[in-house]
């Protein structure tokens, strides 16, 4: 009889292990359940949203069609014209800053070898002040 007794104990010790694996599992599933509900009402509402944000684009696109078809044309060509006449203006003003700093640059290198010259004369004739020279020098290279 204690055999049966053991026996019987074993499987009520056994039984009732399987009913805490089964409840935890329960719970388990429970929580992801509750989860999954969770994920799917955020993304249920984020779908709303952005189906309103798609209308409200989708408005908003209807309304610079309208908008770009009444642009007057012929306002667009003479902007067009307005920029390009500018922009020939300016590329003018390019060219003939680079002619004036070139024509300066000549400038400095004639006053520069002139100013070479005189040094070498009044070296030759005992009069000597190359510290001068050489600030004028330096001077109209920045220049």
């Amino acid at each position: 009889m204690k055999s049966d007794k053991d026996v019987l104990q074993q499987k009520v010790q056994y039984l009732q292990e399987q009913l805490a694996e089964l409840r935890l599992q329960q719970t388990e599933y429970k929580s992801q359940q509750s989860y999954e509900q969770t994920d799917a009402r955020r993304l249920e509402e984020t779908i709303s949203r952005l189906e309103v944000e798609e209308h409200q684009l989708q408005l908003l696109i209807e309304q610079g069609e309208a908008q770009v078809q009444t642009v007057d044309v012929e306002q667009l060509a003479n902007q067009l014209a307005q920029a390009q006449a500018k922009k020939t203006d300016l590329e003018q003003g390019v060219i003939r800053k680079r002619f004036e700093l070139d024509d300066l640059e000549g400038q400095a290198e004639d006053v520069a070898e002139q100013m070479e010259q005189a040094r070498k004369k009044k070296t030759k004739s005992g009069f000597v002040n190359k510290p001068r020279l050489k600030r004028r020098v330096k001077s109209m290279r920045i220049v």
